[in-house]
């Protein structure tokens, strides 16, 4: 699997088209009903997913942040292949690795408006990018990385948005 960078998974870098990600191998396919939210990897057998979010007001032009979404408990990805980040970190992975491998890792807690309460382990990696750990029973069940959401986040329904 691809790895996971500050700003970019699998070919597709932050401020890239969806076309221009393509152009670098990274296919990404837009949900129709929300042109802003493309995917990556999809994978329904295992529940998980990679996706690309650009900006609203111009769907696809610009890639702001990347998520990757695990839908099953998160301690049956140890078993498979997954994307990490270049210090190891990838879904299924404890709070407390997460801390060793980024010990000015920040926790933000906040009311998701159509998730509820998450709690994130945030790690800044430039002036307005970070990485976000959700955690759920102390693993990692979802990583967001890009920009404007190092107070937390993204919050909501990304495809309701």
């Amino acid at each position: 699997m691809p790895a996971i960078g500050p700003n970019y998974f699998a070919g597709a870098c932050l401020d890239q088209s969806f076309d221009e990600a393509a152009a670098n191998g990274a296919v990404i396919t837009p949900v129709e009903s929300c042109p802003w939210y493309g995917t990556i990897v999809a994978d329904d057998s295992v529940g998980f997913y990679v996706s690309a979010i650009s900006g609203l007001e111009t769907p696809g032009d610009s890639i702001g942040f990347f998520v990757m979404s695990w839908f099953n408990d998160p301690a049956e990805a140890s078993s498979l292949d997954m994307p990490s980040t270049a210090e190891g970190i990838t879904i299924g992975s404890s709070a407390a690795d997460v801390l060793d491998a980024y010990p000015t890792a920040t926790e933000v807690s906040f009311d998701d408006i159509s998730r509820g309460p998450r709690t994130q382990l945030v790690v800044s990696t430039g002036d307005d990018t970070s990485y976000n750990f959700d955690i759920t029973d102390g693993l990692v069940n979802e990583i967001s990385w890009g920009y404007g959401i190092a107070e937390g986040g993204p919050n909501g329904e990304l495809c309701a948005l």
